[in-house]
């Protein structure tokens, strides 16, 4: 009977001490591996799984179980600790009742391929006993006396006791072949073709097989763009490789010339990479006729390609943000537009005191045309009130100056106007204290504004007296919140 067992979420699953506890008893039973070497590697491995960060819907959250899928580490670090799993349970002599009637036992990462002689009762009280661990793995299971697929094979009962095989695709499988076209150096182009033939003659055991999965998969290239000669040629060429020796890795045999001596000149792939390489090639003897430089230059240079910017580069951004890297405003300080009649309310002193009796150095650069600000109002009787805007400041500006013109009692500028001014309008000076430069990737940046605000108003005090400011907001901090994008 063919059975495949798969491990649900094998990623998220494995918790931090076991499977560094794990990682360090494979060090530990590795054969001539210094123990330092394996102290290093295990403290990295620590560091890495205690600082996935990561961001959804706004909020930050630390992975404190699992392993992120994109680390380079994560398919190595999961499949050592389900084989620690797989020791442990093949190497138990009280599970023999189970382990006896397991013909073969291969396993790819967290996907299993088992042959099984016993009753399907006694496979299922398998399971159950696999599914009993301490190393938080849960297990599911197909089984069939005739076929199963595991991977990309599909793998069936043949006449008198063979096992016959072919290739795989699911239902729901798109054909995401690259394009012909594509920006890719040509050799690599070239080689899709072959590498797909030959992957459809490695899973198929008879030739019949092939040439139908050959047909179906030339029918995919066509319609990726690939030509009716190129696809002739690859199909050719993968049918004189003999299938046997396709089931084995071969261990590439590099010749002298690819190895000491050689000398590499490694450019980013462009569409002038032919005669980059003819002018390099038509020059090279000049190099070589150098007293200096010629014992050293080899007969001939090989040219490597890195890859070049794509267009997703282009258009999406890395979440990630080195420390004072950027540097948004050249100039820095609370400027006047010029072309507004709240410019004469501006603060530009270059480094105001502030209510709290230090200097203020600006970071960012702001006018009355800047928004995504949090600000400071300073009234001639040393009061002060700490606010912040999305929109443009001098809309902000011109709805203050409204209450406390009117005096309106809503409004705690426009009651400091009537119980300390006798309902005349003081004079004010507005200072810009910060700004959020909205993400290109969007965001809830408000919700950044909000956090900035909170802080001034902690930091200055700006709820106790001679401060305006009536509350201070912690909520913007509490995780999963949202501003709603509303101008608070």
């Amino acid at each position: 009977m063919f059975v495949t067992i798969d491990v649900e979420s094998l990623y998220s699953s494995i918790p931090h001490e076991k499977g560094v506890a794990a990682i360090k008893h494979v060090l530990r039973t590795t054969q001539d591996l210094d123990p330092t070497y394996s102290e290093f590697i295990t403290s990295l491995l620590e560091h890495i799984l205690s600082h996935n960060v990561f961001t959804f819907n706004g909020s930050h959250y630390l992975q404190v179980q699992g392993v992120a899928m994109g680390t380079c580490c994560a398919p190595s670090y999961a499949n050592l600790y389900l084989g620690e799993w797989e020791a442990m349970f093949l190497g138990d002599e009280g599970l023999s009742m189970y382990t006896d009637h397991i013909l073969c036992w291969y396993r790819y990462i967290d996907d299993l391929f088992i042959v099984w002689d016993g009753s399907i009762d006694l496979l299922r009280e398998c399971l159950l006993r696999m599914n009993r661990n301490d190393f938080n793995l849960n297990f599911t299971m197909s089984f069939d006396k005739q076929c199963i697929t595991f991977l990309d094979v599909e793998v069936c009962r043949g006449e008198e006791g063979s096992v016959i095989s072919k290739l795989y695709r699911k239902s729901t499988a798109s054909n995401a072949i690259l394009h012909a076209s594509s920006f890719h150096p040509k050799p690599l182009l070239n080689s899709i073709p072959y590498s797909q033939y030959l992957r459809a003659k490695r899973n198929c055991s008879d030739s019949d097989t092939f040439k139908l999965e050959a047909n179906r998969l030339r029918d995919r290239l066509l319609l990726r763009g690939y030509s009716h000669a190129s696809l002739k040629r690859s199909f050719k060429k993968a049918l004189l490789q003999p299938r046997e020796e396709l089931l084995y890795s071969q261990k590439a045999n590099k010749s002298d010339k690819n190895d000491i001596g050689t000398l590499r000149i490694i450019t980013k792939f462009n569409n002038q990479h032919r005669q980059v390489r003819n002018i390099v090639t038509k020059y090279w003897h000049m190099l070589q006729c150098d007293p200096t430089l010629g014992p050293l230059v080899p007969q001939r240079p090989l040219f490597t390609f890195k890859r070049t910017t794509s267009l997703g580069d282009k258009i999406t951004a890395s979440e990630f943000k080195a420390e004072n890297n950027k540097i948004h405003c050249k100039y820095k300080g609370t400027f006047m537009c010029g072309k507004c009649r709240y410019c004469k309310y501006m603060l530009t002193t270059r480094n105001p005191t502030l209510p709290n009796g230090q200097s203020f150095h600006p970071k960012h650069f702001a006018n009355c045309r800047t928004f995504g600000v949090v600000y400071l109002l300073l009234c001639e009787c040393t009061c002060f009130y700490v606010g912040k805007t999305k929109t443009e400041f001098w809309k902000r500006a011109y709805r203050h100056l409204v209450s406390m013109e009117t005096g309106d009692p809503d409004l705690p500028l426009g009651r400091h106007t009537l119980t300390v001014h006798n309902g005349i309008c003081p004079k004010i000076k507005f200072l810009i204290l910060d700004r959020v430069h909205p993400e290109s990737r969007g965001g809830d940046w408000n919700k950044t504004l909000l956090q900035l605000e909170s802080r001034w108003i902690y930091n200055l005090r700006a709820t106790e007296p001679p401060g305006l400011n009536e509350t201070i907001w912690f909520k913007p901090f509490l995780e999963g919140f949202s501003s709603g994008g509303r101008e608070q």
